[in-house]
């Protein structure tokens, strides 16, 4: 390219060099105005710790089993190292609720949803755990009577195949609206249960006509079932996200056959929220995600699934870590923070996450007593050991009772 040639094409191709540095310089100018006059994103700060209950009550979890001593656990999540969520965290009273006078108008209102037979009904109070109880031919409601909580269950007889064969399988969001109206039909109805997240299990019941047995499957397609299950999980609670005794399925949950045009089919049905105080609240520290980890690795927790998976085992893989607020099956006066731990083998641990400071002892049994008898026999008797019957006590065995749970652990959050 000659030196003429050169000139003619600068002349001619520099007006479009100058344009698109401007062009350049302008959108540079724009991005760094939007960016000074964009708001600062607000920074969350945790609460300054201000214990005001004092020592908490140590987490106890009936169905839960202690972690292994000898167990190595290693983190493979994302960040490959425990995180801390955060400081601290608000701890919430529960009141405990007294008994209302008008308990057996609640609960026929219940048994009357339910299609009791009011004609064999009959009733029992026991003051000892506070409930009431109807039964009529096949079914059993317990009402407690401080705060509604009910747990219901229908036992399976020859008329559950006209309900069968009048079942259609709707579509999720029509399963979720009817588990809803169940809910509300049965008057206890709380709000935490409106905003609830909605989990459905598809169940296949069949009856062996030659043996007259029966077997409830879980099933993944809605195509092989003819009953639903309808886990109620609760809200997340000032962001933080709300888990059960035993993660994968809820304390508020119903049964049910799936009807054309009639009342749905209602097996079982169980209701046990426990509503916390948003005044009545302190905050306390937390543990380090550190100090957690080191916890689960010294085993002072709760193994909550994956008991049969992971024996035998010397390490675990722990695939997700997160805070998280423990919805007590039973009355506990206070709503406390846990850390979940997510791992191989559908192993999920619970840790406390309060410091342990602010935690009161668990307390260790009476010594067992010396197994030789005495040189001589007591003067008195001994007196007598009176049982009281458990908080929630065991609803009535039906078919559908023993369930196989092998369906894998979900990850939720």
């Amino acid at each position: 390219m000659t030196l003429t040639e050169f000139a003619y094409y600068l002349r001619k191709y520099s007006p479009l060099a100058v344009l698109f540095v401007i062009v350049i310089l302008i959108f540079f100018l724009t991005f760094k105005i939007v960016e000074i006059a964009r708001p600062e994103a607000p920074v969350s700060v945790a609460p300054t710790p201000t214990p005001a209950f004092g020592q908490l009550p140590a987490i106890t979890i009936a169905s839960a089993r202690a972690l292994p001593q000898s167990m190595e656990y290693v983190m493979e999540t994302l960040e490959g190292v425990p995180l801390t969520a955060t400081s601290s965290a608000h701890i919430f009273f529960v009141p405990k609720q007294t008994p209302n006078l008008g308990f057996r108008e609640k609960a026929n209102v219940i048994a009357k949803a339910l299609q009791f037979d009011v004609e064999v009904m009959t009733s029992r109070l026991n003051p000892d755990d506070e409930t009431f109880t109807l039964v009529d031919r096949a079914k059993r409601l317990i009402v407690h009577i401080d705060n509604f909580n009910f747990t219901y269950a229908q036992e399976l007889d020859s008329t559950v195949n006209d309900y069968l064969a009048s079942m259609v399988m709707p579509d999720e969001q029509v399963i979720k609206s009817k588990a809803q109206d169940i809910m509300r039909k049965l008057n206890r109805y709380p709000p935490a249960l409106a905003q609830a997240t909605h989990v459905i299990t598809y169940i296949a019941y069949r009856v062996d006509t030659e043996t007259g047995g029966s077997v409830a499957q879980i099933v993944r397609s809605p195509q092989e079932a003819n009953m639903v299950h309808v886990d109620f999980f609760l809200p997340p609670i000032h962001n933080v996200e709300v888990v059960t005794e035993d993660f994968i399925s809820s304390p508020n949950r119903v049964v049910f056959i799936p009807q054309r045009t009639n009342d749905d089919f209602v097996i079982k049905a169980q209701v046990a929220v426990y509503e916390h105080s948003e005044v009545q609240s302190s905050v306390y520290p937390l543990k380090t995600g550190d100090q957690v980890f080191a916890d689960l690795q010294a085993g002072k927790g709760l193994l909550i699934q994956g008991f049969d998976k992971i024996g035998g085992k010397k390490r675990v893989g722990i695939r997700k870590m997160y805070l998280a607020y423990l919805a007590p099956s039973v009355y506990a006066p206070y709503l406390q923070p846990i850390y979940v731990f997510i791992g191989d083998d559908d192993f999920v641990a619970y840790v406390p996450a309060v410091l342990d400071s602010w935690i009161q002892p668990l307390q260790t049994p009476d010594p067992i007593p010396p197994t030789n008898p005495p040189e001589r026999p007591p003067t008195q008797p001994p007196t007598p050991t009176v049982v009281k019957a458990t908080a929630e006590p065991t609803a009535i065995p039906t078919e559908t009772q023993d369930i196989p749970t092998s369906v894998p652990i979900p990850i939720r959050r």
